[in-house]
């Protein structure tokens, strides 16, 4: 959908569009643990279930996840902020949906190279979390939650310059 007059994006809406995202990350996250650790449990071989550890994965990943996606959400601001100002008069809602979507996975690819550091996975060796698939699912993850914010910023926005 094309505007003629793109709503202004204020700094207000993209910190609204910044905690949308972050939560749709989040709440996007738990959904693949539980998934993963689901389908896993029926593969796996052997006395443990992974089912029986679930409170304390979902621990686990809701404060490791939350602090790492938090940072990194935190740090994309100020270039969301830029890349605001420089798309708005030249591309539609779509184009700056879509634009959003691809800085997200910029931010996954940073926040899965900062959780693979931090929990050791790959051998904390910071590339080759780069071969993983949970690289892959994690880029998706954050291009839909990035690409979420962004619409709910612009949905706030002219929600706001409606009101005006």
């Amino acid at each position: 959908m094309r505007t003629a007059q793109p709503a202004p994006v204020t700094r207000a809406d993209l910190r609204h569009g910044a905690l949308v995202a972050w939560l749709t990350f989040m709440a996007l996250l738990v959904l693949t643990v539980v998934v993963a650790s689901m389908v896993g449990d029926m593969t796996a071989e052997g006395f443990a279930s992974t089912l029986s550890f679930m409170p304390i994965i979902l621990c686990y990943t809701v404060i490791l996840g939350g602090a790492v996606s938090g940072v990194v959400t935190l740090a994309a601001v100020p270039a969301a902020s830029r890349l605001e100002r420089a798309l708005s008069p030249h591309m539609g809602d779509v184009g700056r949906i879509a634009t959003f979507a691809g800085l997200g996975a910029a931010a996954g690819l940073v926040g899965a190279g900062i959780a693979a550091l931090l929990t050791g996975i790959a051998g904390n060796d910071v590339f080759a979390v780069f071969n993983s698939p949970v690289t892959l699912i994690a880029l998706v993850m954050t291009a839909i939650s990035a690409a979420v914010g962004r619409a709910a910023a612009l949905r706030r926005a002219r929600r706001t310059s409606a009101v005006l």
